[in-house]
């Protein structure tokens, strides 16, 4: 496989076989990295230094005990002119894969082209339910939102750069987020039991505070627009009632988005990293201990729909105050007026 032809495949790459408990894959890859490499020189140190690990972490890789990463696959393949596609081989107990590796600029049309197939897919699926662990706040209730859509574009196209944000946030009315309407569509009608926790609606005020305080929302009316947005978002999360997602408030923190589709005909557990790049798994064995930790996260949370009026405006009033602490140093005191 040529050079070229390897970045293209690594573009295109989606669903290999990373198992960890799988070590014939393993095996394979040492075997074509050893005739890469030749007897003269040290496999071990060269992938060490590759990666920015240690010796005995690549031992513990090749040994199964703990798993290559794609980002560590990819290096790899790029620096030694082997053939990786037995990556893509059918495996027995399902298969670890990623959707596409975003290294270069980031092209939101082929991102939320690739979030609606994959939700496209669990729609016609009989007696499913998607399980949302929300360690921000889902991508399909902010698209409803023309501001912190638009926001939240600019912010994602800056996470695949080493460079800190510096794109600043203007709201332009003209601008349509693609797909947003349709995207918003199909997830309220799926089956969704979506789980909050302490950090969900603080990561975007976080994101928020980052650009207002660095300058990067040049005036006062986009700042309001954002806020404003997010008040919205979090009021419409309450009126929904029984007809929406059914909502769960969990105590601790969530450090990642997790999907989790639990159906007669698929079970598939996503993992989403920096909201971009997602590790997806039909393993059996990884998506029962998914539903362990899953199912102590649901013993230890607070069911809105199961509250009292009092409780869920308990609730509610909590998250506002959130975002009102966020706001009251950024805006002025009659933006501040417009939004209370």
């Amino acid at each position: 496989m040529m050079r070229e032809d390897r970045s293209i495949f690594f573009e295109r790459m989606s669903k290999p076989n990373l198992s960890r408990h799988n070590h014939s894959w393993l095996n394979q890859l040492k075997d074509r990295l050893d005739e890469a490499v030749g007897p003269n020189r040290n496999l071990y140190k060269e992938l060490a230094e590759i990666l920015g690990l240690s010796q005995e972490s690549i031992y513990r890789r090749f040994r199964g005990d703990s798993a290559f990463t794609l980002g560590e696959i990819r290096a790899i393949g790029q620096h030694y002119p082997i053939d990786l596609t037995f990556l893509f081989a059918p495996h027995e107990v399902g298969h670890i894969g990623f959707s596409t590796f975003y290294t270069g600029p980031f092209n939101l049309d082929r991102f939320l082209s690739e979030v609606f197939s994959s939700i496209s897919e669990v729609q016609d699926l009989r007696n499913t339910r998607l399980y949302c662990l929300a360690a921000d706040i889902p991508i399909f209730r902010l698209l409803q939102y023309p501001s912190i859509a638009q926001f939240k574009a600019i912010y994602w196209s800056t996470l695949n750069t080493l460079e800190e944000a510096s794109m600043p946030f203007q709201f332009d009315p003209n601008v349509v987020v693609p797909m947003a309407e349709e995207m918003t569509q199909a997830y309220h009608r799926l089956n969704v039991h979506e789980v909050w926790s302490v950090n969900t609606l603080r990561s975007t005020l976080s994101q928020i505070e980052y650009y207002v305080d660095n300058a990067l929302v040049p005036n006062q009316n986009d700042v309001f627009l954002l806020y404003r947005d997010v008040k919205s978002l979090v009021a419409d999360l309450f009126r929904e009632g029984e007809e929406g997602a059914v909502l769960y408030k969990y105590g601790l923190a969530l450090h990642n988005n997790a999907f989790l589709v639990d159906g007669e005909e698929v079970e598939e557990l996503t993992f989403v990293v920096n909201s971009m790049n997602s590790l997806i798994t039909k393993d059996k064995q990884m998506i029962e201990d998914f539903k362990s930790w899953l199912r102590m996260v649901l013993s230890r949370s607070i069911r809105l729909d199961a509250q009292s009026r009092k409780q869920k405006t308990f609730w509610l009033t909590e998250l506002m105050w959130q975002i009102k602490v966020s706001y009251r140093d950024r805006l002025s005191e009659t933006y501040q007026e417009m939004l209370e």
